[in-house]
């Protein structure tokens, strides 16, 4: 009877061991990823400041805006590599990602195609991050994202499930027709 009870003390201990594991180490990889998220969020908006501080400098140069956007190409490829590990991301960081990453794609540095030469893409690149405001240094984007991503893990879970709500409720146009 006490070998039993040992016995069953035991598998109770792993069990419950191994359920806590469960809950503990996505949390931990979501605080992880929201701490590189935050971090590239802010090295990003640096290099936005830089870009726009070019775009309005009498002495603008097509090499500086070249190298702002390979450095802003490389912090938007990690933050979507990063994002993906949150388990409850900002909604519109998925969006800005995926706009920034098509335009990358379009840039045309060898002058084949005017419509993504450098200066546009790079004027691009910022009305993404800073909506209709190309040249501002603001990127009210950037720090609404870095709101959401800021708090806390029930927060964020508890926004998102507020945010899917309203969106199961809001009644689609067809815009289209």
């Amino acid at each position: 009877m006490i070998m039993t009870e040992s016995w069953l003390k035991d598998v109770t201990l792993v069990v419950l061991g191994w359920a806590l594991g469960l809950f503990t180490l996505p949390i931990i990889k979501d605080g992880d990823a929201k701490e590189n998220c935050l971090n590239k969020l802010n090295e990003l908006k640096r290099v936005l400041e830089n870009l726009s501080k070019n775009m309005n400098s009498p002495a603008r140069s097509e090499q500086r805006y070249h190298e702002y956007l390979m450095q802003a190409k490389v912090l938007i490829e990690d933050l979507n590599i990063d994002h993906m590990a949150l388990l409850f991301s900002s909604h519109d960081l998925k969006g800005l990602i995926s706009q920034s990453l098509t335009i990358f794609s379009k840039l045309d540095p060898d002058h084949q195609n005017p419509a993504f030469h450098v200066t546009q893409t790079a004027v691009g690149i910022a009305m993404i991050w800073n909506g209709s405001k190309p040249v501002s240094r603001d990127f009210e984007a950037i720090e609404k994202i870095q709101h959401f991503i800021g708090r806390t893990f029930l927060s964020r879970f508890f926004g998102c499930l507020s945010s899917f709500i309203k969106r199961l409720f809001t009644p689609k146009t067809n815009s289209g027709k």
